[in-house]
């Protein structure tokens, strides 16, 4: 799978997420708290990308997905689809993004 610039930053921002939730688990509030105002940045970054994709079918998956942290069977449920349909939209946004 090839990793582009659209799906790294969507990537990255997961990371951060649970490595500030590591770093408080550990202890390390100061670490937690730096890497929670680096994924806010992102959040507020992928909440604008998302809400200028015209499909709102396309802005649910990503929104479910990225801002949301749901996996792909819970997406599918919510959405009444088939995991497989929601991955072609998951797939047709990240190509908008």
């Amino acid at each position: 799978m090839e990793l582009n610039a659209k799906k790294y930053d969507l990537m990255r921002y997961r990371m951060l997420k649970a490595r500030a939730r590591g770093a408080l688990d550990a202890g390390n509030t100061t670490l937690a708290h730096e890497l929670a105002s680096c994924a806010e940045v992102f959040r507020l970054e992928l909440i604008d990308r998302i809400s200028h994709i015209e499909d709102e079918r396309v802005r649910t998956v990503l929104s479910l997905r990225y801002l949301h942290g749901l996996d792909w069977e819970t997406i599918a449920e919510q959405m009444f689809f088939s995991v497989r349909w929601v991955m072609k939209l998951h797939r047709k946004g990240i190509e908008v993004l």
